[in-house]
């Protein structure tokens, strides 16, 4: 045994109560997560799911729907506004630049005219 797989071992014996043994045997069962294995110590049922019942109503399940629904239209409608008004502010940046740079292109023009 390598000495990585003996540090595992160990590890596995400190966090549980098995024996080298039982320890290897629950490392060969997980492919040697030793997380797993400890895991399954703490709770043998860690890794079944949990299945929710939905006591609702069908009025209240279809309320929900018509919520989310109305939900990611509102959520989407605000991300259009703010991505419009980048593009209008940007758009207002770069015509102001154009103003600035044609301006300083006459005023440049009127001082080379009266000299």
């Amino acid at each position: 045994m390598d000495k990585r797989r003996t540090e595992i071992v160990k590890l596995v014996i400190s966090q549980t109560d098995y024996d080298e043994e039982k320890a290897l045997e629950r490392l060969i069962y997980w492919n040697g997560n030793y997380l797993n294995v400890i895991k399954e110590y703490l709770n043998p049922d860690f890794n079944k799911k949990v299945e929710v019942e939905d006591n609702r109503s069908n009025n209240q399940k279809m309320m929900t729907g018509y919520r989310d629904f109305m939900d990611d239209v509102y959520n989407k409608f605000h991300k259009r506004k703010k991505h419009n008004e980048k593009i209008r502010a940007y758009m207002e940046y770069c015509e102001n630049l154009e103003k600035e740079k044609e301006n300083k292109i006459q005023a440049e023009a009127e001082i080379e005219a009266e000299e």
